[in-house]
């Protein structure tokens, strides 16, 4: 067996650390990691200062900072962000390519590149939030369930990451659970004959959700004394329903028998942003700051829910708005991210990470000018045209079946990759809001496999350079 520090996995690691840094451009641009608004504040909030704001955010990912950021500084966390999604390009480049390890981790520094200029992964590999460790949860899934065979210290680590990344984000599990359920159906309907995922890999990708499912609850009684998924769903359930309107009209119906707080602001819902994050006028906080509101409208809120989908009617409406906005989800996104101060980051960076103080009040983000320099308008540009060429080509390669140039594990990998873009918009829309980041931090996936199908029936010249030794 080879030996994790042979001279071939030196130069693998080489190259992974050559596109871990070109996934930190935008940090390195912006001169500090980016930050998003209340989210960031809120995992810092867990992480390092022994407060738990009610359950708004994962906890496990402000453990997460504390450990990767070895309590000195935030570019710590970026880097292992960006040298993980590093790890996971290389791994699908190795896995659903004909090029042998060493060629892959080249390839993979290529393919790195292309998605660094022409799509968002770079602003979510250089933020302080977990968003990016939903595309690295869905590239660990699929090597783990149809890639090659693996040496055991390599299959061992994208288990662990693959642990992690379901435990990351509030979203995560029920995403992966209904993924898991579609992906089944089109499995057994469509590929059972055509691609062998061996039983082991099934039975280990189990065994590994039910751990995560079971530490979750774990960690957050450990350290909250309390025995809990996610203390939040039920706040941005009532979040979405008052976005669209159907708060104001179950409060109509509701209210002469039910005495919730939220009766005497009825007409008052402007947005679930709002609803969510404006401290100062929306009715959340009219019981406590963030540290408490949402704790204290938890039992509330959840009854409110209950007694929603207790009533046959505003569950058809609330799956007729899910439907809707699905689809309103899947093409929303853009690369808009804060350019103001925000106190409560300040205050963080202060107390905790004071090293990077001078860097954070200092950055192109914080004094406004990170997206006019930026130019989103052209990051924009490149990522739609790189998203709708992808899909118009897979398109054509699946139609086009008496001559299509796809294997089937490459169709599988395609199924594989839409399914989990659909999934994650689906939850995060239906039972949070519609918001860009939902798309953005996942969507690159697509562009991703078309490199990789690009890669594969690369033409003979590019061939001289890689090798081409195994089939798929």
């Amino acid at each position: 067996m080879k030996s994790p520090f042979s001279k071939s996995n030196c130069t693998i690691l080489l190259f992974l650390l050559g596109s871990s840094l070109i996934l930190m451009v935008a940090a390195f641009y912006n001169q500090f990691p980016l930050t998003q608004a209340n989210d960031t504040a809120a995992y810092l909030v867990y992480g390092v200062s022994g407060k738990h704001p009610a359950g708004v955010h994962s906890f496990i990912y402000g453990l997460w900072i504390m450990v990767t950021s070895l309590r000195i500084s935030l570019w710590f966390v970026v880097f292992f962000q960006s040298f993980l999604a590093a790890y996971c390009i290389f791994e699908c480049t190795y896995n659903f390519t004909k090029l042998d390890s060493n060629d892959a981790a080249a390839v993979g520094l290529l393919l790195t590149t292309i998605l660094a200029y022409c799509t968002g992964i770079i602003k979510f590999t250089s933020l302080i939030m977990a968003d990016i460790y939903t595309p690295i949860l869905f590239c660990c899934a699929a090597v783990l369930l149809f890639g090659k065979e693996l040496p055991s210290f390599r299959k061992g680590f994208i288990y662990i990451l693959f642990f992690l990344s379901v435990m990351m984000h509030s979203s995560h599990v029920l995403t992966i659970v209904i993924f898991t359920f579609i992906l089944t159906c089109f499995y057994l309907i469509w590929f059972r004959k055509k691609i062998n995922i061996a039983a082991a890999n099934i039975r280990a990708y189990i065994i590994t959700l039910a751990l995560a499912f079971i530490f979750i609850p774990t960690i957050h009684f450990i350290f909250t004394q309390e025995f809990y998924l996610s203390k939040s769903s039920q706040t941005f359930f009532v979040a979405h329903i008052a976005d669209n309107g159907l708060l104001d009209k179950f409060l109509e119906e509701r209210c002469p028998e039910k005495e919730y707080s939220l009766c005497a602001y009825k007409g008052t819902f402007n947005n679930s942003q709002s609803f969510l994050w404006d401290l100062q006028n929306s009715p959340l906080y009219k019981h406590g700051d963030l540290f408490d509101a949402w704790e204290n409208r938890r039992q509330e809120y959840s009854e409110l829910m209950k007694d929603f989908l207790s009533r046959p009617k505003y569950v058809f409406l609330f799956l007729i708005d899910s439907f809707l906005t699905t689809f309103s989800q899947l093409v929303t996104f853009d690369m808009v991210n804060d350019n103001e101060r925000r106190p409560w980051i300040e205050q963080m960076i202060k107390d905790h990470f004071h090293r990077d103080w001078y860097k954070y009040n200092n950055c192109l983000q914080v004094k406004g000018w990170y997206y006019n320099a930026f130019d989103k308008n052209i990051t924009d540009r490149n990522y739609t045209t790189m998203c709708i060429t992808s899909i118009l080509l897979i398109l054509i390669c699946i139609i086009n079946r008496k001559q299509s140039v796809l294997s089937d594990k490459q169709q599988f990998m395609i199924v594989f990759f839409v399914i989990a873009i659909f999934v994650n918009n689906l939850v995060c829309s239906t039972f949070s809001v519609v918001a860009p980041r939902f798309q953005e931090r996942i969507c690159w996936l697509l562009p991703f496999a078309l490199l990789l199908i690009i890669v594969d029936k690369a033409p003979p010249v590019f061939n001289r350079f890689f090798a081409t030794k195994k089939e798929i």
